[in-house]
């Protein structure tokens, strides 16, 4: 969470905030711990919703708020406070202490460039060319090299910056990957954007009419973590942009760690949700198939329903043929024919009925008639 300042929340806003969204997720928001969130809920006596909640809301079913008690008679607010700061000086502090345990990885920027690395070396040579680009005094390269815009006259302070930002770096185990258009710092697997840049200063001419101004270099150094729109910046102010490099590690690592953590959280839902569809596509399979079944089953008993009212109708009329004693020739071969014809038709009796092989027995009408007769 980038944003480090406290939070003052009164107790009705963050009891509808909590049946609103996850407490998880809200501390999240606010930079501290769940157990910390909870014991300022229970502090309050905000109710939080049981286990099972969530799951009925994002299932779409009811699941009503458990009402705020009247009787409390505590504070009306509190406060937020992230737990950022405490992590990155405790962060820091462990730098500092590996650093001076092991001197290689002293995070400290040197006097003179010594024994560069290789982006160093390719970026010393790049700012070096008389046709380097060349704009409002700031020598500009990237692509192929280090994100770097600065000034011929801070060419060897700012390499010196980079080259122990580089060798800090690598030696906490991440690494630089240069693209195309940016400069990366890839930590805890996660990637950043991060640049170099001397700050310009604007100048007013007061020579022309119209007041048109020019800009040139400053020697404010500025070093940047991430785009334009989310970005953290260092800056010589009180301090030299080479005392801050312990702190640009730290918010390197922390960031690392953060994006690193949502990512794995983000990875670990999207399997969820794959689980939920793989589990809803078969339960839909099912259904369909269930459904033919039993679809199969009501046609079969209707089937045999009208098979029984068949030979009912085939039995009455023989019967009442045989009491008007009118038991011809003709009635008796119609009687075989229309008990063949409700064998036929009976789903628990499968005969063959040449003539009717292709009838659908459903529709009762020619599964695939032919369109071609004779020659």
């Amino acid at each position: 969470m980038e944003n480090q300042l406290s939070h003052i929340l009164n107790r009705e806003e963050l009891y509808h905030m909590v049946w609103q969204e996850p407490a998880t997720q809200l501390a999240l928001r606010y930079g501290i711990p769940y157990h910390d969130f909870k014991k300022i809920c229970d502090a309050l006596a905000i109710p939080l919703p049981g286990s099972g909640h969530w799951s009925k809301v994002r299932a779409g079913k009811e699941s009503p708020m458990v009402a705020l008690p009247t009787d409390y008679s505590g504070p009306s607010e509190t406060i937020i406070q992230p737990v950022l700061k405490k992590q990155k000086a405790s962060l820091i502090s462990s730098i500092q202490k590996e650093a001076e345990a092991d001197h290689k990885s002293a995070l400290k920027v040197p006097t003179r460039l010594t024994d560069p690395d290789k982006l160093i070396i390719a970026a010393k040579v790049q700012l070096e060319k008389k046709d380097t680009y060349l704009r409002d005094g700031l020598l500009s390269i990237y692509g192929e090299y280090l994100n770097i815009r600065i000034s011929p006259a801070n060419i060897n302070r700012a390499l010196r910056f980079m080259d122990a930002l580089v060798k800090s770096l690598k030696l906490r185990g991440y690494q630089i990957r240069i693209t195309r258009y940016s400069t990366l710092a890839v930590v805890e697997g996660e990637e950043f954007e991060i640049s170099l840049r001397e700050k310009l200063t604007r100048i007013i001419e007061k020579t022309t009419r119209w007041g048109s101004h020019s800009y040139a270099p400053s020697g404010i150094l500025i070093f940047k973590i991430g785009p334009n729109y989310r970005s953290k910046e260092w800056r010589d102010g009180k301090q030299l942009l080479e005392n801050y490099l312990t702190d640009i590690i730290a918010t390197l690592e922390l960031k690392g760690q953060k994006e690193k953590e949502a990512r794995i959280q983000r990875q670990f839902k999207e399997k969820e949700r794959q689980e939920r569809d793989r589990i809803q596509r078969e339960y839909e399979q099912l259904q369909e198939k269930e459904l033919l079944r039993f679809k199969n089953l009501l046609q079969q008993a209707q089937q045999w329903k009208q098979a029984k009212i068949l030979r009912e109708f085939i039995t009455d009329r023989a019967s009442h043929a045989m009491n008007n004693k009118n038991n011809t020739v003709d009635l008796t071969e119609w009687i075989n024919w229309a008990n063949q014809k409700a064998d036929w038709y009976d789903p628990t009796m499968p005969c063959i009925d040449d003539l009717l092989n292709g009838v659908d027995k459903t529709t009762l009408t020619l599964k695939n008639k032919s369109t071609h007769y004779g020659w």
